[in-house]
């Protein structure tokens, strides 16, 4: 029993153990290289969703404050041109209201953005992990 248990030992991988032509040798030059372009592959993949996201997060703002520049705008030339203080007062209510609106509904939709990208950065993450752990897995039966 205690040899068929260090005869599994032996077989199992290490990374760290030398080798019998190299026992200086601490770890596989090659498999720590590959491993290391994956990670970047993934790193990479990760961050291009990332910067969507923030593109497009930046584009929806611009838009927003377009329009509620425009609705304010509108709101001033309509307090100015008004015939009473109380039907300025009602138009610019009406306006305060347009861009408080404006903003959680694209709010919401940033928010669904964002959420949505880090769904895609997980499951990236997600992937390049089961893909190491599964090749650990071979390397030590």
């Amino acid at each position: 029993m205690a040899t068929n248990n260090a005869q599994s030992k032996k077989e199992s991988y290490n990374p760290f153990a030398g080798t019998a032509a190299n026992p200086f040798q601490f770890m596989d030059a090659g498999a720590a290289r590959e491993q290391w372009n994956r990670s970047m592959q993934t790193m990479n993949a990760a961050n291009q969703v990332a910067r969507d996201c923030a593109t497009e997060v930046s584009r929806r703002m611009a838009e927003l404050w377009k329009k509620n520049g425009e609705c304010i705008q509108e709101c001033y030339r309509d307090a100015l041109s008004s015939r009473s203080p109380q039907e300025a007062h009602s138009r610019q209510s009406e306006a305060m209201s347009s861009v408080v609106s404006n903003c959680t509904s694209y709010s919401r939709e940033m928010a669904d953005i964002s959420s949505k990208a880090t769904r895609e950065i997980l499951d990236i993450c997600n992937q390049s992990m089961s893909e190491v752990l599964s090749g650990f897995q071979n390397h030590s039966k």
